[in-house]
């Protein structure tokens, strides 16, 4: 796959394919080790977010307790949290993991397929009329 800056691919049909950020942070890579690619993903914004106030993370059950797997990428989660802080929900799901090097540290990744054809939704469409 051919992301863009490593981030995220938007498909022929307008939906994206994410590589999720921050999954070697926090004991997440225990959680992903445990997941089969089945499990139900949902986004939750951080607004109080210290590094980044349209932070998206993305958690899904582990052992019936939510557990938080990772981050939308900083490039497209602006955009994603206009959408959801209009209220819409966004269909997301788990499309592969990926096994991946930083630094000479291996990790286990998540590219995630999201259903929303964001450039299209009527809340991004009117905020980049006034950016």
């Amino acid at each position: 796959m051919n992301f863009k800056g490593d981030h995220f691919l938007e498909k022929e049909d307008g939906t994206y394919l994410i590589r999720l950020a921050g999954v070697s942070y926090e004991g997440r890579q225990e959680y992903l080790k445990k997941m089969n690619g089945k499990e139900k993903l949902k986004l939750k914004r951080e607004k109080n977010n210290y590094y980044d106030p349209n932070a998206v993370a993305v958690y899904t059950k582990i052992k019936g307790k939510d557990k938080k797997i990772g981050y939308i990428p900083a490039v497209i989660a602006k955009q994603v949290s206009w959408v959801l802080d209009s209220g819409s929900k966004i269909e997301i799901e788990i499309d592969s993991f990926t096994e991946e090097t930083y630094k000479r540290h291996e990790f286990i990744g998540l590219v995630m397929h999201m259903k929303e054809r964001i450039k299209e939704h009527p809340s991004v469409r009117l905020r980049l009329l006034f950016e």
